[in-house]
C-alpha cells in the first residue's frame, strides 16, 4: 500500500507543481497621484476605485503618490482652508477605512506648501491628521517629515521602499542632522536605499516617491532647485540599477505613463485630478493625458505586469495599457507540505488480470 502512494504521488507530481503555480494575483498595488481636490464634492478616480475594486481583499493596497491635498498641504487646524484639505483627505482615506486594504500617503511638493518657509509644518500637519484616525491599515511615510527609505513587505513577493523626494529638494526649514529621522542627510539616505535594495534580491521593489526621475512632463523651479532635482536622479538611479526587478512610482506630472531607461522601469502616475499634454520622448513606452491611474499586478507564480487605466474604463478587465515585466525568482511548492495532504491510505480496484 504505501509503494503504491508513492507511485501515485510521483504520477500526480507535475499536476500538482503545475497548480501551484497557475497565474493568480498574489498582490495588486494601485497607484494614485496628485488627487489633490474635489471636483463638485466628488473625485473622480477615487469613485471610480470604490465602485470597481474590492477594498475589503487583503491582497489589494493604494498608495497616494503625493500632492494628495490641493493648493498646498493640510494648513493648521482653524485655518480658512482646513476644512477645504480635510474634506480630500477624509475622501482618500474612505477607500479602505474598515477595510482590509491597505493605503499609503506620500508627500509630495504641495505637503511642503510648495517649497516655501513653513512646508515643514505643513507635511507634519497632513501626518498628524492620519494618524489620529490610528487605522491599522493607513500609514503616512516616511514619517513626519523624514526623509527615509522606509521598507514595507507587502506579501511574500513584493517589497514597497518610501522616499520624500521633495525633503531632497527642499531649501527651506526640514529636518537633518539635529533630528530624530533615522536618516539624516543625502549620503546616509543613499546608504539605506542600498541597504534595502540589497536586502530583497528576489522580491519586486516598488519606490514609490512624488518627483518621477524619468519623465515627458515638464519640471518647473529654480536653477538651484533643479540642479538638487539632477543630483537626486543620478544618485537614486545608480541605484536602483543594482536591482533586477524594480519599479519607480512617481506623480508630480499631471499625466500616466511608462518609460524604461536601462533596466529600470518608471511609472508615472499623477492624472488623479487634473491633465497636462506630453510629448513622448526616446525612453517612453505609453503615455496617456486623461484622468486614471496605475495598477502593479504581481502574480502567485511570478509575472509582473504593470497596467494603466483611465476613469472611462469600464473595469478592472478593460485597462488602456499593459505591459510584462521580468519575472520574479521562481519559488518551488514545498513538498513535503503537499504530502501532508495526502490520505494515509487510498483504495483502488484490482485488476482482474492478477489473481
Amino acid at each position: 500500500m504505501i509503494l503504491l502512494r508513492k507511485i501515485i504521488f510521483l504520477l500526480l507530481l507535475p499536476t500538482i507543481y503545475s497548480h501551484a503555480q497557475q497565474s493568480n494575483v498574489a498582490q495588486r498595488i494601485f497607484l494614485v497621484g496628485d488627487a489633490v481636490q474635489l471636483q463638485n464634492g466628488k473625485q473622480p478616480v477615487c469613485d471610480w476605485l470604490k465602485q470597481h475594486v474590492d477594498w475589503n481583499d487583503s491582497k489589494n493596497t493604494i498608495i497616494y503618490l503625493g500632492n494628495n491635498i490641493y493648493p498646498e498641504g493640510m494648513p493648521d487646524e482653524g485655518s480658512k482652508s482646513y476644512n477645504t484639505a480635510k474634506e480630500v483627505i477624509d475622501y482618500e482615506l474612505s477607500l479602505v477605512q474598515g477595510k482590509n486594504a491597505k493605503a499609503f500617503f506620500i508627500p509630495g511638493n504641495l505637503e511642503w506648501k510648495r517649497g516655501k518657509p513653513g512646508g515643514f509644518a505643513q507635511v507634519q500637519n497632513e501626518w498628524r491628521y492620519i494618524n489620529k484616525f490610528q487605522l491599522p491599515n493607513v500609514q503616512m511615510l516616511p514619517s513626519n517629515g523624514c526623509p527615509g527609505p522606509v521598507d514595507i513587505k507587502v506579501g511574500d513577493k513584493v517589497v514597497l521602499v518610501f522616499m520624500d523626494s521633495q525633503w531632497w529638494l527642499q531649501q527651506n526649514e526640514k529636518p537633518g542632522v539635529e533630528s530624530d529621522c533615522d536618516f539624516k542627510t543625502e549620503d546616509e539616505v543613499i546608504t539605506a536605499l542600498k541597504d534595502v535594495i540589497g536586502t530583497y534580491p528576489d522580491k519586486l521593489i516598488i519606490l514609490a516617491m512624488h518627483h518621477p526621475l524619468y519623465s515627458d512632463g515638464k519640471s518647473g523651479g529654480t536653477i538651484k532647485i533643479k540642479q538638487q532635482y539632477k543630483n537626486m536622479i543620478t544618485r537614486v538611479e545608480e541605484v536602483l540599477r543594482l536591482h533586477p526587478n524594480i519599479i519607480q512610482a512617481a506623480a508630480h506630472n499631471h499625466s500616466l505613463q511608462f518609460l524604461q531607461h536601462d533596466s529600470v522601469s518608471f511609472i508615472v502616475s499623477g492624472a488623479g485630478s487634473e491633465t497636462t499634454s506630453i510629448k513622448n520622448g526616446k525612453n517612453s513606452l505609453f503615455s496617456k493625458t486623461e484622468n486614471g491611474f496605475a495598477v502593479v499586478e504581481v502574480s502567485t507564480d511570478g509575472k509582473v505586469t504593470v497596467k494603466f487605466y483611465a476613469v472611462e474604463s469600464n473595469d478592472l478587465q478593460q485597462s488602456v495599457y499593459a505591459a510584462s515585466l521580468n519575472p520574479l525568482p521562481a519559488t518551488k511548492p514545498d513538498i513535503a507540505e503537499v504530502v501532508k495532504s495526502f490520505p494515509d491510505s487510498v483504495t483502488v480496484m484490482g485488476s482482474g488480470k492478477f489473481k
